[in-house]
């Protein structure tokens, strides 16, 4: 009897592994364009590499089972038996929601499933509003069909039939108990752990490969999200990017901050204008041809670019809409483990763009046709004190509307009625919602020859269209001539140039500052310097001889004596240029990702100032 309960558990184990495979299989199908460049080999030997993760998840799911069978030799008892049984199905289905989801958000993120997604689930109504059914559909329709096909085989090739032999003698069977409890939880923990080596398993094992995707795709997704989960609960008060001395990070944060003398460059006719920012959801530089980008999809922001101030070489400071709005309102590059937003504890710490505005007299508004609850992007501009805050239930039911919320083309035209009803001077903010998944825009797709991202450039291209309208709208209103509007996006995107998401080229974004308040002499101009998101606010205050004092990692772009360099977080690291060369990091596994230079010296340069920032920067946030 004692055998076959290690029978069960050879069965078991194995069991989970082939779940597992098949997961990875579907995975792989998903997102076969992604290795067009591996060889067959390559992609075959994922399912190897796999295997050290698989095994260790696989022993984890056994810890329960183990647990019962030894309780049910010590207490001669079934009902741990249909325990077993019970915990195995919802283990089949949980893992289900995971591998699937995972396989939905890969496309659109670019990362495994992880603390960050899940902390958007707070608000799930609004998850399923980023949805289409189709693909809502498919998500339930895939993980019932798989759970109840790996439930049939379990029930009738894999599950124990009897848990115990019935043993009077309580000497005896509290011995063979123990005995069976103990050795299972040695071979389990054994498992568990990845061997007996001095160093615990971890994600590394999976790493094999110079494509990103397919190193991801022999990640474990459950093993991933547990971990993930853990280590950023974890680090709610520690600092997981600590690699050097602090005071040793300090001073090369100081040195990349030093700016020796100011040679700024007044664009501004005047120093007092209306502040108009539009926030353009997920556009990447990639597909804006005046940023290097993809032809014919902006035409309309391309043709404003000729008449302002274009930063072609910004880099986002986010990798999310929640993030993106602390780095461009409040100044702040982030590392990919901070969140002001959901944190308005936090969040009332730091500064907001609105605020010295509101100091000399400017209304402030915020514009946004879907719910500001996602990513608790309204705690945070309710704690910064806008005066006006508009989202979704707050306009007409009769206005046309998306999954999302209000098409981008309605909403332009009420942003713009909104800011010829505000008191000048004003600072006012729309954010777009249009270019985010599903993607589900009031007319044709137009680019659905670039494939698997022609949805997405089609949507960013519905919104470029609506900016001429918008534009149209405002060079009618009284207060057009003293404005200056500011052009960003919140974050990149992939798009149909497939760019690594670790690389230097996936994080540009377009940013413009436009507006006949520009003195003509520099429009048009380009400035082709690497900049972040997050140093617009210095720019802007600079401009309107406002003090910048409370906004310290924000830096003035139009002074050309500024250090030039970037930092942009990825996935448990980070990036960083110095406007010749860029290098992407793995903080928590101690390497780098991918570099644009082939020299170990500068690779080893770039990554230790980019290194020092993001620590800096944690540490700073955990003192708030």
């Amino acid at each position: 009897m004692i055998l076959k309960k290690w029978l069960f558990i050879l069965r078991y184990f194995l069991f989970w592994m082939v779940i597992f495979t098949i997961y990875r299989f579907i995975f792989i199908i998903i997102y076969y364009g992604k290795f067009q460049n591996d060889s067959f080999i390559s992609i075959l030997k994922n399912f190897y590499q796999a295997l050290y993760l698989d095994a260790s998840s696989a022993s984890y799911i056994l810890v329960l089972p183990v647990i019962f069978i030894g309780l049910g030799y010590l207490f001669q008892n079934e009902k741990y038996l249909r325990a077993i049984n019970i915990y195995s199905i919802l283990m089949i289905f949980c893992y289900g929601f995971i591998a699937i989801g995972e396989d939905g958000i890969y496309g659109e993120w670019g990362t495994k499933l992880n603390y960050q997604a899940l902390s958007h689930f707070i608000h799930f109504t609004e998850v399923l509003k980023t949805i289409s059914a189709s693909l809502m559909i498919s998500f339930f329709a895939a993980t019932l069909i798989l759970g109840g096909i790996f439930t049939w085989f379990y029930w009738r090739y894999i599950r124990l039939i009897e848990l115990y032999t019935e043993i009077n003698q309580a000497a005896l069977r509290v011995i063979l108990g123990i005995m069976i409890l103990g050795v299972n939880a040695l071979l389990v923990f054994t498992g568990i752990r990845g061997g007996w080596y001095p160093i615990p398993i971890s994600q590394s094992v999976c790493y094999y490969s110079s494509n990103p995707v397919l190193n991801d795709a022999a990640i474990n997704p459950a093993w991933n999200l547990v971990s993930n989960f853990s280590e950023n609960v974890h680090n709610l008060d520690r600092n997981p990017y600590q690699v050097m001395k602090d005071e040793e990070a300090q001073k090369i944060v100081k040195d990349l901050y030093r700016v020796p003398y100011d040679s700024t460059v007044e664009i501004l006719s005047n120093s007092r204008p209306n502040i108009c920012f539009i926030i353009l959801e997920s556009w990447s530089a990639n597909v804006v041809k005046s940023c290097g980008g993809i032809d014919g999809i902006t035409p309309v922001f391309d043709s404003l670019s000729k008449e302002g101030v274009l930063f072609d070489h910004m880099i986002s400071s986010s990798i999310a809409s929640d993030q993106g709005m602390a780095a461009i309102l409040s100044g702040y590059p982030h590392t990919y483990r901070m969140f002001f937003t959901h944190q308005a504890s936090k969040a009332k710490k730091i500064g907001c763009l609105n605020k010295p505005f509101q100091e000399k007299g400017y209304h402030s508004g915020f514009y946004f046709g879907g719910q500001l609850s996602y990513g608790n992007i309204k705690s945070y501009l309710y704690s910064q004190n806008f005066d006006i805050v508009k989202e979704e239930k707050d306009f007409d039911n009769s206005l046309p509307r998306a999954r999302l919320g209000i098409h981008d083309g309605v909403m332009m035209q009420q942003y713009a009625q909104g800011m010829n009803l505000a008191a000048s001077p004003f600072f006012y903010c729309l954010f777009t919602l249009s270019s985010h998944m599903p993607y589900d825009i009031p007319v044709p797709h137009e680019f659905d020859q670039l494939k698997e991202e022609g949805e997405y450039a089609s949507s960013v291209h519905y919104s470029d269209a609506s900016l001429r309208e918008f534009f149209k709208t405002a060079r009618s209103m009284p207060w057009y001539k003293n404005t200056l509007f500011v052009l960003v996006a919140d974050h990149s995107h992939s798009s149909p140039t497939f760019q690594m998401m670790q690389s230097f080229e996936f994080h540009q974004i377009p940013c413009l500052f436009f507006g006949d308040v520009i003195k003509k002499k520099y429009r048009g101009m380009q400035v082709h310097r690497a900049v972040m998101q997050a140093d617009i606010a210095a720019t802007l205050l600079r401009q309107c001889d406002l003090s910048s004092s409370n906004f310290p990692w924000s830096r003035n772009m139009l002074n050309s004596a500024t250090p030039e360099w970037a930092f942009y977080p990825v996935q448990l690291g980070g990036g960083f240029t110095d406007g010749k060369a860029w290098v992407s990091f793995d903080t928590d596994k101690n390497r780098f990702f991918l570099s644009s230079s082939s020299d170990s010296v500068e690779i080893k340069k770039l990554r230790k100032k980019g290194e020092a920032l993001q620590q800096v920067l944690f540490s700073e946030f955990l003192r708030f």
